[in-house]
Order: structure tokens, then C-alpha cells, then sequence
């Protein structure tokens, strides 16, 4: 009994150590930093739960992609004669998420958002983190302006409740009216004094308790058939079939659920560890995979090369050193008993078949005529000696070539004909001198 009481007490502590901690596995949840309270969600919310839900579905979107925000705000600047049919020609070349693109068609709100882009930013975030938390706030902010009197329909606007659900709908389709109001006023006392509301109205214009609309809008394409929220299931969904012009066709052509696309991010850091994970902006590991773009060895690759040198040492007997020098000497030795000449890509099939050719002695009747015959000798590959060798050689072969030059010298008559028409020659004079020699002593008896 005393044991099992035991169990049970500790089973209770830990249970109570784990709710008292907030402990969640790791990747399943998300953390209490991580999450946006409800004081933070009312106070980016306020400003634009009162637009109309097909407006507000935009907004949200958008929102997720601060970088292309602010891109078309500065390129609609730059276009301000752009409108209805032109507007939407000029933004079907663009790359931006439709959403963006859509809100083109009202620069004073982009202009907004891009000047207030850490807002912009924040509900982005929490639209992507706690999709189902945003939409309820919205719906109990509307409710408070609906209780205030601030919520009711108009000319501009149609105000429906279903089953506890406020939805805000344009009185016509094609026209969208934008709502400025004081969020601070227009949903009675701020109950949350520590986290005022945001205000994306007018600057130095006093707008009362009241809601009040901007000019209408017209539209090319109804708002509310091609984007509108699903209270109930806190989704958007999006139906291709009603997409405005400047919406390139989607391959999947039935109405879908929004999901949001990291390539339009443009590379801006998602707040939570859990939404990074989901869009593939996080990794568990970064270290090793940094280390191992910067060009570092892996932990596989040094096993790799420890394996192969453990290998080549155990398979050689002989010492790095030694098989160093084994093989310089090896190619030396190569290169220098190489014959001379060009080598073809057919290797040693094609040089056989020339020294063939050259043996041939039909071949070279061929090629010399009958007086320019010549013996033909093989060319004889020449292994150059070492260098050793060579210097020992080197004194008996100048001397060689001395003694075949002094040969030369004194042989005079070794040059034509074995020297026989300077014998002769010399012969002549002598015997013409000896003629002379005679002449005179006849004379002179």
C-alpha cells in the first residue's frame, strides 16, 4: 500500500511540475515568448477589424510580406496616373503576391501600411503564428463596436450576424468603402491601458466616436466572390475562378485555402522558431551545416581520409619519403627512354606501322629514284644516360674528338679519291721544278 501511495504521489508532482513549467515536447508547440497575448492582439488589430471582411482577408495576407508592401507602395509613387484597366495591365507584369497586388487599388491604405511597417510586420506575424487567435480577436473587437452603436449598416456597407458571427459586407459589390475610425474610441473605453491600439487613420483630422468612409472605390472584379473568410473553420479562402485580371491563372483552378508562400518573404525573418520550422526558414543543426558551406571537413570526411591513409600504409612497405623519391625517379626514367616525336592519340599501333613503312624496301623504291637511293637506317632510340655517367664519359670523348681532328689535319690527301688528284698535282710541280733546275746549267756550258 505504502508503495503504491508512493507512485501515485510522485505521478501527481510531476504532472503539477509540468503544468507549472508550461514543459511542451520540443517541435510540438510553441512557447509562451513566442506567442502574442490577447492585450497585443487588440492593439494591432483595432485599427482594421472594422473593414470589410474581403478587404480585411487582404490586409492580413499582405501583411505577411512586408518587403513587397513597401516595393509597391514606392512603384505605385512612381505611377500615379495608373488606374482601373491600366492599373491592373501594369500589375499582371509584376511578381508580387496577389494580395499585394490588390491593394494597389487603394494607395492611401498601402501607403500606410508601408509607412507603418513594424506594425505591418507584427500582425503579419501573428497572422501566420495564430491564425485562429487573430480571427477571434476581430470578432470580439466587432462585437464591442456593434454593442457601442459604432457597427451598423449603411449605404456603404451591409452588417450581417450569423449565429454569433458579425460579417461586414460592401452595400455594393463592385465598390469597396474604406472606414476611418479612432480605435481608441470607437469600441467604448480601451480596456487594455497598457497596450494602446494602433491608429492607421488621417493625420491632424479629429474623427469623432463615429465610423466614418472614404470615397468609394470601383472595382473591375468583386472583391468579396474571389477572397472571404470561413468564421467557422478561421480560414481564407480563395476561389481562382473570380481572380481580377492582373491574377495569373492557377494551376489549381477550385477555391482553396490560403497558404502562405516563403518565396514572397523575401527573406525577412519569421518571430517564432515553431513558424520558421514550418516554412523551412529553420534548422535544428546550423553549426555543422555553416561549417561545412564555409569549406570545412566534416566529421565523414576526416574518417574517410583516415581510413585511406590507415590503408595505403598498412598495403606499402615503403616510407613516405621513400615512395616520394621511387616515383620521381620513375618518371624521370620515363621521360628520358621516350623516343622523340609527336604521339598520337592511337598510340604505339600508329608508330609500328611507320617503322614498317620505313623497312619496306618497295616502299622505298617508291619514294627515291634510281640515282637518289639511299640506305635507310632506323632511327635508334636514344636512352640518355645518367647524369653520373655522363661526367665520367665526358673526358674521354673530348679527347676523341681531338685526335679525329688532328688525324684530319696532317692526312691531306684524305679528302677525294683517297687524295689522288693532289698526289698527282704535286707530282707535276715537282718534276716541272727538277725541268727547271737543268735548263740553266745547259745553258752555261
Amino acid at each position: 500500500m505504502k508503495q503504491s501511495y508512493l507512485s501515485r504521489y510522485l505521478v501527481v508532482m510531476i504532472l503539477s511540475l509540468v503544468v507549472l513549467t508550461g514543459w511542451s515536447a520540443p517541435g510540438l508547440a510553441q512557447s509562451s515568448e513566442d506567442i502574442y497575448s490577447a492585450q497585443e492582439l487588440a492593439q494591432m488589430l483595432a485599427p482594421v477589424a472594422l473593414y470589410p471582411d474581403a478587404l480585411l482577408s487582404q490586409i492580413l495576407v499582405a501583411a505577411t510580406y512586408p518587403i513587397e508592401v513597401i516595393e509597391a507602395d514606392r512603384w505605385l509613387r512612381r505611377h500615379p496616373s495608373l488606374d482601373d484597366d491600366d492599373l491592373d495591365d501594369a500589375l499582371y507584369d509584376q511578381e508580387w503576391d496577389p494580395s499585394v497586388k490588390a491593394l494597389c487599388h487603394f494607395p492611401t491604405l498601402l501607403s500606410r501600411m508601408s509607412e507603418h511597417i513594424s506594425e505591418t510586420t507584427n500582425l503579419g506575424n501573428a497572422f501566420l503564428a495564430q491564425e485562429q487567435d487573430v480571427m477571434e480577436m476581430v470578432q470580439r473587437l466587432r462585437d464591442r463596436a456593434y454593442r457601442e452603436g459604432n457597427l451598423t449598416s449603411t449605404r456603404q456597407q451591409d452588417v450581417i450576424i450569423e449565429k454569433e458571427i458579425i460579417i461586414i459586407r460592401p452595400a455594393r459589390s463592385r465598390v469597396i468603402y474604406v472606414p476611418y475610425y479612432d480605435p481608441y474610441y470607437v469600441y467604448g473605453h480601451w480596456w487594455y491601458p497598457d497596450y494602446p491600439p494602433y491608429y492607421w487613420g488621417p493625420t491632424n483630422v479629429n474623427l469623432g466616436f463615429g465610423v466614418t468612409f472614404s470615397s468609394g472605390i470601383s472595382l473591375s472584379f468583386i472583391f468579396s466572390s474571389w477572397s472571404y473568410f470561413d468564421w467557422s473553420h478561421h480560414v481564407i479562402y480563395f476561389n481562382p475562378h473570380k481572380r481580377p485580371r492582373f491574377v495569373r491563372r492557377a494551376a489549381v483552378m477550385s477555391p482553396r485555402v490560403w497558404q502562405h508562400e516563403a518565396n514572397h518573404r523575401r527573406g525577412v525573418a519569421y518571430r517564432d522558431k515553431h513558424t520558421a520550422q514550418k516554412y523551412g526558414q529553420f534548422r535544428h543543426s546550423t553549426q555543422p551545416a555553416r561549417r561545412e558551406s564555409r569549406g570545412y571537413r566534416t566529421d565523414s570526411d576526416r574518417l574517410s581520409i583516415e581510413r585511406y591513409e590507415s590503408r595505403t600504409r598498412s598495403e606499402s612497405p615503403w616510407t613516405p619519403q621513400e615512395t616520394q623519391r621511387n616515383v620521381t625517379r620513375q618518371r624521370s626514367e620515363s621521360k628520358h627512354s621516350e623516343p622523340s616525336g609527336r604521339h598520337d592519340a592511337f598510340g604505339s599501333q600508329q608508330t609500328d606501322r611507320r617503322n614498317a613503312v620505313q623497312n619496306d624496301p618497295e616502299q622505298n623504291k617508291k619514294r627515291y629514284s634510281q640515282n637518289e637511293r639511299k640506305t635507310i637506317q632506323m632511327p635508334t632510340t636514344q636512352v640518355r644516360k645518367p647524369a653520373e655517367q655522363r661526367r665520367v664519359d665526358a673526358p674521354t670523348q673530348r679527347t676523341r674528338k681531338t685526335d679525329e681532328t688532328r688525324q684530319e689535319r696532317e692526312n691531306v690527301f684524305s679528302r677525294v679519291d683517297d687524295g689522288r688528284s693532289e698526289r698527282q698535282s704535286s707530282q707535276r710541280g715537282k718534276a716541272s721544278r727538277q725541268r727547271q733546275l737543268k735548263e740553266p746549267v745547259q745553258q752555261r756550258k
